[in-house]
């Protein structure tokens, strides 16, 4: 038989044991909750209409572009321009187009030996892929020269909204809806989020390391964003200004899905 002492000490073991695994349950994939304090985010100008700014919050880097349409002439440049594509390096695509900024965005999936969108792509017009509605989309307003007035968050991608514009590019989620954040499940992964102001002449092109979507929101709020919508991420996340890459994620990936604009004096 075991003696007292044995049986304490195994009591006293499976105490501590306990008490440690629980510990280590509560602090995995936590992050302390703070405040976004934009007073220390200053807007660079990089040219006309065109603006960066880029900080840390929470300890994660971040990076933000700014396109103002009442000040300059942009045209919405949407990719790819058919349904079955391969991927292709963003450095490439932002200097064959001679784009003032891109991102990767719309998500995708294999289809054989291509790659294909999931969700709507809608380029001059032309539906390239069909949208989903459970995803949202960003859309823009465009004049008869297909110079952008405006952009325009879509919290669905609905056949009949879609119909309105001539440029959509579909995404994932809303995260911000009129300086309202969207709360989803804590999840920490390389982001792009676009975003746009109240009357959707100034569009945002947000980047980071690693964000859960309520951070990305936090920082966009601060940043003046009122509306925004997670883009696909991960390994794909990619920003490009002036055809150069901003952020470096471990392990990226060519992708077939972009969303940049192009200011009409670089055509």
């Amino acid at each position: 038989m075991k003696s007292d002492f044995s049986i304490f000490r195994n009591k006293v073991f499976t105490a501590v044991l306990f008490f440690f695994l629980l510990l280590l349950s509560s602090c995995k994939s936590t992050r302390l909750a703070q405040d976004f304090d934009a007073s220390n985010s200053k807007w660079t100008f990089v040219q006309e209409g065109l603006e960066k700014t880029e900080g840390t919050f929470e300890g994660v880097r971040w990076y933000c572009i700014k396109t103002k349409l009442n000040e300059a002439e942009f045209t919405p440049l949407v990719l790819p321009g058919t349904k079955l594509s391969k991927a292709q390096n963003i450095t490439k695509i932002a200097k064959e187009n001679k784009t003032a900024v891109c991102v990767n965005s719309t998500p995708f999936a294999k289809n054989g030996k291509w790659l294909e969108p999931v969700g709507i792509v809608k380029k001059d017009g032309q539906i390239i892929s069909l949208p989903v509605e459970r995803y949202s989309a960003i859309a823009f307003e465009t004049d008869s020269n297909k110079i952008a007035k405006k952009a325009v968050v879509l919290t669905n991608q609905k056949e009949d909204e879609i119909a309105k514009y001539d440029n959509v590019s579909g995404g994932f989620f809303r995260i911000l809806e009129k300086s309202s954040i969207i709360h989803f499940k804590k999840i920490y992964k390389p982001r792009i989020v676009l975003g746009t102001n109240e009357n959707g002449t100034e569009i945002f092109f947000f980047a980071t390391n690693s964000m859960s979507y309520e951070q990305c929101a936090q920082v966009l709020l601060g940043l003046g964003c009122t509306d925004a919508l997670l883009m696909d991420g991960g390994s794909s996340t990619q920003i490009c200004l002036n055809k150069k890459q901003l952020i470096h994620i471990p392990f990226r990936r060519k992708v077939p899905t972009f969303l940049g604009l192009v200011k009409s004096d670089s055509k």
